[in-house]
C-alpha cells in the first residue's frame, strides 16, 4: 500500500484548473501594484476663539509648515500667526493678537518654497495654497450645544466600532472636553450607568459646526435604546441622542436578506433549506443560523431562478458540527447555487463514504469564511476517486477565507489496476477555480491506492490539473 500524506497552507493563492493533470507549487505569479490615492487634503472648515485659530482638513495630514505660511485678515491691526501645528485633521494656529467679538476673519494659505513644509496626506498628496477662507468667530460668542437632527446609532456588542452623531456649536473652539450624561428615557430622566462597555471620544477639536462626537465599543452588551446629552467645554446640548447596542450573533433560525428577524416557525437545517426551495427569489440571500449541531442526510441545493440564489450556513456562540448520517455527499451545489460555511460551522463525513464530503458541479459556488472546518470524510472505491473533502468540476468555484481549514479527509482505493488512481485528500479540481486567502489552510488529508505501479497525479492535500497560480507561490507539499 502506498501513502501520501500533505499539506497545503497560503495566505492568497488561486488555483484555476483547466483539465486534468498535478499542481507546481514554486510556480511565481508577477506582482501587480494597487492603484494609489490621488486625492489632496483640503480645506474644510476654520474657527477662530481669541488667539487660537484652527482650520480643518478635509482628510487626516501631517507636515511642519511655518507660521508665515498663513494669514489672517479682517481682525485689527492685521496681527501675524506666530506658530502652526498639524494634528490629524486640524491645523492649530496662534495669532499674535485676538481677535474681537463680531469681526469678520479669514484665513490664507501659501504653500512653502520648502517641499518639506509642505502638508500631505498618508498618499504624500499636497495641501494646496487658498484665500480668503472664511472663519467663524467665537470670539465673545455665548457657548451653546445642541444635538442636530434626528441623533441615532447602533453598537454591535463585542465587536469594534463607532456611531457618529453631529453636534452643533457656537462660541467653542480647539481642543474640548467632552463626555456624556446617560437617561433612561427620551423625557431626561438620569442613568448614571448607560450602556456597559461604550465610551466616548474626548477631547475633541472643534473647529467650525456641526463637530462629529464618537461613541465607541469593543465589548459592549447589547440591550435597549440608550439616550444621551453631550457636555462639550462645560456646556450640555439642547437634544437627547439615542444609541442602540445590539448583538453580534443572531438567534438561530432562517433569516431573508438583510432581515434581523427569523422566519417564524422555521427551525434547523432541513426545514430551513426546504423553506428555501419553495419560497426562493432571484438573487436573494438566505442564512440558516444554528445553535445546535445536526445530523443529516445527503442534501442537493439546486435552483431554477435567474441569477442564483446564495445559502449561509452560520454557527451561535460555538462550534456547531453538520455530521453526515448516510453515504455520499452532505451537500452537492449545482449551478447558480452559492453556499456559504460561515463562522461556527463544521461539516463533518464518515468512514467508508461513497463520495466526497461536498460536490460543486455545474458551475455551483462554494464559499468558506472565519473558523468553517469540512473533515473527517473517508472516500473509498474499488476504482479511481478523487476529491476526500471537496471535489470541484464543470467550472465551479471553491473560495476560502480567514482561518477556514480542509482537514483529516482521505481518498483510498482498493484497485490493484496500474490505471487507477486516488488524488486530493483534502481538495480535488477537475475543471474550475479554488482560491485560498488570509490564513486558511488545507492540511492533514491522505490520499492512498493499492497499486503498486502507475498512479497518476497525487496531492494528499490538493489534487488537480494544469493549475495557474495568482498572487503568490504554495510552498508546502501536497
Amino acid at each position: 500500500m502506498k501513502k501520501t500524506v500533505g499539506k497545503l497552507a497560503v495566505l492568497a493563492v488561486t488555483l484555476e484548473v483547466v483539465m486534468g493533470g498535478c499542481i507546481n507549487p514554486f510556480f511565481k505569479a508577477p506582482y501587480e501594484p494597487e492603484s494609489g490615492d490621488t486625492t489632496p487634503p483640503a480645506f474644510s472648515s476654520a474657527a477662530v476663539n481669541g488667539t487660537d485659530l484652527f482650520i480643518t482638513l478635509s482628510e487626516t495630514a501631517t507636515g511642519t509648515p511655518l507660521a508665515p505660511d498663513f494669514t489672517v485678515g479682517g481682525i485689527a491691526g492685521n496681527p501675524a500667526v506666530s506658530s502652526a501645528a498639524v494634528s490629524g485633521t486640524t491645523i492649530a494656529l496662534t495669532l499674535a493678537s485676538a481677535a474681537s467679538n463680531g469681526e469678520t476673519v479669514t484665513v490664507s494659505y501659501t504653500q512653502n518654497s520648502d517641499a518639506v513644509k509642505h502638508i500631505k496626506d498618508a498618499a504624500g498628496n499636497t495641501l494646496a495654497g487658498f484665500s480668503g477662507k472664511p472663519v467663524t468667530n467665537n470670539t465673545g460668542v455665548p457657548k451653546t450645544v445642541t444635538t442636530v437632527g434626528a441623533q441615532s446609532g447602533a453598537l454591535t456588542s463585542g465587536t469594534a466600532g463607532s456611531a457618529a452623531f453631529a453636534v452643533a456649536t457656537g462660541g467653542i473652539s480647539g481642543s474640548a472636553a467632552v463626555s456624556l450624561s446617560w437617561f433612561s428615557d427620551a423625557a431626561g430622566t438620569l442613568d448614571a450607568s448607560g450602556p456597559a462597555g461604550v465610551t466616548v471620544s474626548t477631547p475633541v477639536t472643534v473647529a467650525g459646526s456641526p463637530t462629529d462626537i464618537m461613541l465607541n465599543t469593543t465589548a459592549a452588551t447589547p440591550g435597549g435604546a440608550y439616550y444621551f446629552r453631550v457636555t462639550i467645554d462645560g456646556v450640555t446640548s439642547v437634544g437627547v441622542g439615542t444609541v442602540t447596542v445590539v448583538s453580534a450573533d443572531r438567534t438561530a433560525g432562517l433569516y431573508v436578506g438583510s432581515s434581523t428577524v427569523p422566519e417564524p416557525g422555521v427551525t434547523g437545517l432541513v426545514a430551513g433549506l426546504t423553506w428555501i426551495q419553495s419560497n426562493q427569489v432571484n438573487g436573494e440571500s438566505y442564512r440558516i443560523v444554528l445553535d445546535v449541531g445536526e445530523t443529516v442526510g445527503h442534501q442537493t441545493l439546486t435552483t431554477d431562478v435567474a441569477t442564483g440564489i446564495t445559502i449561509i450556513l452560520e454557527g451561535v456562540g460555538a462550534e456547531r458540527i453538520i455530521q453526515l448520517s448516510s453515504t455520499g455527499s452532505l451537500f452537492v451545489v449545482a449551478e447558480k447555487i452559492t453556499l456559504v460555511l460561515d463562522k461556527y460551522i463544521t461539516l463533518q463525513g464518515k468512514s467508508g463514504n461513497s463520495d466526497s464530503l461536498i460536490r460543486v458541479n455545474m458551475g455551483g459556488n462554494l464559499e468558506m469564511r472565519e473558523d468553517a472546518k469540512v473533515t473527517r470524510n473517508t472516500f473509498s472505491s474499488a476504482s479511481s476517486i478523487n476529491g476526500g473533502g471537496v471535489y470541484v468540476s464543470n467550472g465551479s468555484t471553491f473560495t476560502m477565507h480567514d482561518s477556514a481549514s480542509v482537514s483529516g479527509n482521505t481518498v483510498t482505493t482498493s484497485s490493484l489496476s496500474s490505471t487507477d488512481h486516488s488524488n486530493g485528500g483534502g481538495v480535488y479540481v477537475a475543471s474550475g477555480t479554488f482560491t485560498m486567502n488570509d490564513s486558511t489552510s488545507v492540511s492533514g488529508n491522505t490520499r492512498s491506492t493499492s497499486a503498486a505501479i502507475g498512479t497518476v497525479g497525487g496531492g494528499g492535500g490538493v489534487g488537480g490539473s494544469i493549475i495557474r497560480y495568482r498572487s503568490i507561490a504554495v510552498h508546502d507539499k501536497r
